[in-house]
């Protein structure tokens, strides 16, 4: 399941494997790989060698982290992921196995939904592309990747996507950082990428904290003349920053609340931290 916003780091794991060029006729599995916090401790799950033993610790290690959404990087595709997992578990031991998170986020989809599909070029690898522009380890050189060091890189890659995307501070391709997708609203593609960052950051109570956001903006003329309807549309529809329970939750009334109580000392700092540096 897609998730509108990740999860926080704390109910989160970041998971990613290695496996055999997909050209070759048998998906050889050579590690899978996770990260996770437990008491606010950053710890690892890697395991490779034996296949079957590689999947059968995963499927465990699911098992005790089922309550947690994993994060991961195109692993619901039919040549990469957990069905091909599957498959090679039912290949080597001619049984099944359920290895589906329950909870999970496909990180590809939702920067693809988020950002629109040429957020970064995808010739060489948006994984690879976005390591470069970010300057994150964790480069694919060749075809597959074997070693547990090179495993760890990948998976490390992978974490610092997520929590950079989380905390507001990816960087995408420059050519789309440089346009403003939605000119009738933001007044500059400034204003833009800076909204961005705050509902990626800041959005928990969405009727009150959108509230303070459009009527800061709106008074500091940083968006068009944009009714509230409109904007609450545009945020739905357009952008997909809001849920459908959340939006039809705003169309009971059909109008947001006054700055005035709207208005936080929280909300105020964030803010100004964000549209005044």
């Amino acid at each position: 399941m897609l998730h509108m916003n990740l999860s926080e780091r704390k109910n989160t794991v970041i998971l990613h494997y290695g496996c055999a060029d997909f050209n070759k006729p048998i998906h050889t599995i050579f590690w899978i790989g996770a990260i996770y916090y437990d008491n606010k401790i950053k710890k690892y799950f890697f395991k490779n060698g034996n296949e079957r033993d590689i999947i059968e610790q995963f499927r465990n290690f699911l098992d005790d982290h089922q309550e947690k959404t994993f994060v991961h990087w195109s692993m619901n595709s039919p040549s990469f992921g957990f069905n091909p997992i599957q498959h090679r578990y039912k290949e080597l031991t001619g049984k099944s196995i359920s290895i589906t998170p329950r909870l999970q986020i496909d990180l590809s989809e939702y920067l693809k939904e988020k950002y629109g599909i040429e957020y970064i070029s995808r010739q060489g690898g948006r994984l690879n592309n976005l390591a470069e522009l970010n300057g994150f380890s964790g480069i694919k050189l060749g075809l597959e990747v074997k070693t547990q060091h090179e495993g760890t890189q990948r998976l490390e890659l992978t974490f610092s996507i997520y929590q950079a995307e989380k905390q507001g501070l990816l960087k995408i391709s420059d050519s789309n950082y440089k346009t403003n997708p939605f000119p009738e609203l933001f007044v500059s593609v400034d204003t833009y990428h800076k909204f961005i960052k705050y509902t990626s950051l800041h959005i928990i109570d969405v009727i009150s904290d959108y509230s303070y956001l459009f009527k800061r903006l709106k008074s500091m003329k940083l968006i068009h003349n944009y009714t509230e309807k409109e904007f609450m549309c545009l945020v739905f529809e357009d952008m997909k920053l809001i849920t459908k329970k959340a939006y039809d939750k705003f169309k009971v009334d059909g109008r947001l609340k006054s700055l005035k109580n709207s208005t936080s000392e929280q909300r105020m700092n964030n803010f100004n931290n964000i549209f005044l540096n």
